[in-house]
């Protein structure tokens, strides 16, 4: 590291959209490979046929790795607040295992 601050990106997409993305629960704190799968069981969603799931995900402030549904605005993710990194994870499950197998920065809105 250089020493510097890192980087903070603040939402720039629609409005419409981030005051959509504020009447929904922010993504889900993940410390763990066991909060992948809790989470997974709290929301319902299962892994596709290969045995992966893809969510949405944000890096916060306080780089705490966020995940919410696929489907969710990044924003909404992050409970509108600045964020580090965003995009989407594919985690790969196999018995107990947790791996992350891609990585993307799908987001036009930070």
């Amino acid at each position: 590291m250089n020493g510097s601050a890192p980087m903070l990106y603040h939402y720039v997409g629609s409005r419409t959209i981030a005051e959509r993305s504020a009447l929904v629960a922010g993504g889900t704190p993940i410390m763990s490979p066991e909060d992948v799968v809790r989470w997974m069981k709290a929301t319902g969603l299962s892994a596709n046929t290969s045995s992966e799931i893809t969510v949405t995900f944000v890096v916060s402030e306080e780089e705490t790795l966020l995940i919410a549904d696929r489907h969710s605005e990044h924003v909404a993710c992050a409970g509108g607040k600045p964020v580090l990194a965003a995009g989407e994870l594919t985690f790969a499950l196999a018995g107990n295992r947790v791996s992350v197998t891609r990585g993307s920065n799908h987001t036009g809105s930070c």
